[in-house]
């Protein structure tokens, strides 16, 4: 009994000073597929949606099933695990995807809202009348940070700073946290408050610039689509052309392995796409 006890309080093992350096330049990184999994599971957290987390892995699980009985249906058994992954793959990306068109949607929110409020506490000199005058023409997720900040305000604490300092880390942009920053500052010198026009004017820079960038990844976008399509379509294709040459291409060796690396490079370019469509953000 005490020997089982010690079992389960035994301490994790420290880690090495090899693995600590290795982690902070990034090198000590998880399998891509875990990666994956997880910034999916951190989007769904980040959109109030942490409950679709299993339905994600239940769809993940029923494409992979799909993916590795279509490679058997291919006669292929090296083939099946590459379709397994790479299906189970396509939720994920899904929502990887759809994290980029919310990151996007807020940047725009922010451009607008933040001008506005901006514009109005340089005027009014008071953040909270500059809030509540604009209130109305806020969106979400701005509108629904800015009533939380009015309740800390209003009916917890009269300190604009720490109702700043609360709502700060609810939205993940970088130029709403320097916008955030810099209001504080402003609490305590006014003369600072110009800046948050220079600040606020960086979401109109990287709006310009995502533009340009949106319509040549449309362009890279149509044509891979259109690589994929043809490739794919040639598959029936030769089954139309010739029946002996499809089941030869099946049933050969080469015929497999050509079949094999055709779906990876498509499953790679495919993540690889998913990755690069992820909006500009700002560093400081």
């Amino acid at each position: 009994m005490l020997m089982s006890l010690k079992m389960f309080t035994k301490k994790e093992k420290p880690l090495s000073l090899k693995r600590k350096v290795n982690i902070s330049i990034g090198k000590d990184k998880p399998l891509y597929f875990i990666r994956e999994f997880n910034e999916a599971k951190e989007t769904l957290k980040y959109k109030h949606k942490e409950s679709e987390y299993k339905k994600l892995i239940v769809t993940s699980t029923i494409f992979a099933v799909c993916g590795f009985l279509l490679g058997l249906l291919f006669q292929n058994i090296l083939l099946s695990p590459v379709l397994a992954v790479g299906l189970a793959l396509i939720p994920v990306w899904r929502v990887k995807l759809s994290r980029h068109k919310y990151d996007l949607f807020v940047a725009d929110e922010l451009e607008s809202g933040l001008s506005t409020i901006t514009s109005a506490y340089i005027r009014k000199n008071n953040l909270i009348a500059a809030v509540e005058e604009n209130m109305e023409n806020l969106n979400d997720p701005l509108k629904e940070t800015m009533q939380l900040f009015l309740c800390i305000v209003n009916k917890a604490t009269p300190s604009v700073s720490y109702g700043i300092k609360t709502i700060q880390p609810l939205i993940k942009n970088d130029i709403w946290d320097e916008w955030c920053t810099e209001l504080i500052k402003c609490q305590s010198n006014s003369s600072l408050r110009p800046n948050l026009i220079r600040i606020v004017r960086k979401l109109s820079d990287i709006k310009m610039i995502q533009s340009d960038i949106d319509v040549e990844m449309s362009k890279c976008v149509k044509e891979f689509m259109s690589i994929l399509f043809l490739a794919l379509l040639g598959i029936p294709l030769v089954y139309v052309a010739n029946s002996n040459w499809f089941t030869l291409y099946f049933t050969n060796p080469y015929g497999k392995a050509a079949l094999l690396f055709v779906a990876v490079v498509i499953l790679v370019c495919l993540g690889k796409l998913v990755t690069l469509m992820k909006p500009i953000r700002y560093r400081r």
